[in-house]
């Protein structure tokens, strides 16, 4: 629920806050999941191993929903709903006619949920991200235990976890800067085989420096 509830507010929300400043705001947004290797494994770790793991992760979940409920009262899914345009623009500057429509990227359209499902990239979209966060969601939650089967101590295979949270966090930051520059679907392209390369990469690992 939490995982869907973000991914929500990346892809549903925040882009109709944003139009020229998109690709940053999402970059700066996500950057927090990325972040989150860095940060909560450790924490995570001592809450368990001080209360159980059944006592730990119900206290880590109710820690989620205290923070998190009391903060979805201030999500507005629109500017629009509470008199604001997208990239703080006045009104004049969010027409198309206005001063500042030139700035923009052109004209956005909104689909309605009978059009969009009959669109073939829809469907590619849903699939392929279904298919990246089942794929890299299984490779997080294992490869902690895989390394350990392979011989590395318990800290060191935790190093891994640290490196991924270090690559993940900058990352963000430049898929965002290139995506205001290049062609959105050549970089999810290219950002999906180097994904799936670095998990084939897994295999020959059989030292530190690999790993």
């Amino acid at each position: 629920l939490a995982v869907g509830g973000s991914e929500m507010l990346l892809s549903a929300v925040l882009p109709k806050w944003f139009v020229r400043q998109r690709a940053r705001a999402l970059a700066i947004a996500s950057s927090g999941a990325g972040a989150g290797p860095l940060i909560f494994p450790i924490w995570v770790s001592a809450v368990i191993e001080a209360w159980g793991w059944r006592n730990g992760w119900l206290a880590l979940g109710v820690a989620g929903l205290l923070i998190l409920f009391p903060l979805s009262f201030f999500v507005h899914t629109r500017p629009e709903d509470i008199g604001l345009h997208p990239d703080g623009d006045s009104g004049e500057g969010a027409t198309a006619g206005g001063p500042a429509g030139a700035r923009r990227p052109g004209a956005e359209r909104s689909f309605t949920r009978d059009e969009a499902v009959k669109e073939r990239s829809f469907w590619l979209l849903n699939v392929s991200g279904a298919l990246f966060v089942a794929g890299l969601t299984g490779l997080q939650t294992n490869w902690l235990v895989y390394f350990q089967d392979i011989g590395f101590p318990p800290s060191t295979a935790a190093l891994s976890a640290t490196a991924f949270g270090v690559g993940s966090f900058s990352a963000r930051f430049l898929w965002g800067s290139f995506a205001g520059k290049a062609s959105v679907r050549k970089l999810m392209t290219l950002a999906t085989v180097l994904t799936a390369a670095s998990v084939l990469l897994l295999f020959p690992v059989n030292t530190l420096w690999m790993m």
